[in-house]
């Protein structure tokens, strides 16, 4: 009578494991999206960015473009964050996206939010292909996303520049105020650019 009961008891369990399975995996497939949001919610953000990237892989939504960046960032995890972000600008509607963006963080609760969202996704780009030792590339490309002219609060190039003095990479900082010497900066701009410049010179070979 005992080994019926267990029989059946292991029975029962091997059921419910596959149905936990089965159901794990409509989940997974099917509604990526919300698989997704709760491993962002538990801070595991390397999981999450492969739900969002098989949610991507569904619409081609930039705004799901998006979101893999903004994990891959939260993950601190170079290869993805290159990987993301290069993906992200190179999207046909990134530079509309970045403007809906631009546009929610300037509302309520986001209303001090100085930063534009294209120099913020292009500042952790280059800050992490800096970290992989494609330096050049870094600063040209940080260069290129903040312009020729104007220096704005949060601008790609002033964030590699506080990350390479922060890590006392003077080569980089050498690269970064030639590349800052290259800007033509506006009166609203003078006192930030020369507060950034100041700390790379101070670190630069």
């Amino acid at each position: 009578m005992g080994k019926v009961i267990i029989k059946t008891a292991l029975k029962t369990l091997l059921i419910l494991i596959l149905v936990a399975l089965a159901a794990f995996a409509v989940a997974s497939f099917g509604f990526p999206q919300h698989m997704a949001t709760f491993f962002e919610n538990t801070e595991n953000y390397t999981i999450a960015i492969k739900y969002a990237s098989l949610r991507y892989s569904y619409t081609g939504d930039v705004g799901d473009l998006a979101r893999c960046a903004e994990d891959a960032i939260l993950s601190d995890n170079d290869g993805y964050i290159i990987e993301y972000c290069s993906s992200l600008v190179k999207h046909g509607d990134y530079e509309s996206y970045c403007g809906q963006m631009d546009e929610y963080y300037s509302t309520g609760d986001y209303s001090s939010y100085t930063q534009d969202y294209n120099q913020y996704i292009y500042g952790e780009y280059v800050t992490a292909l800096a970290s992989s030792g494609e330096t050049q590339e870094a600063v040209e490309l940080a260069l290129s996303a903040n312009g020729l002219h104007g220096f704005g609060r949060g601008n790609a190039l002033a964030t590699l520049a506080l990350w390479a003095a922060g890590n006392g990479d003077s080569e980089t900082c050498s690269l970064i105020v030639d590349a800052m010497l290259e800007i033509t900066i506006p009166e609203s701009d003078m006192e930030y650019f020369t507060s950034i410049i100041q700390i790379v010179l101070d670190v630069a070979e």
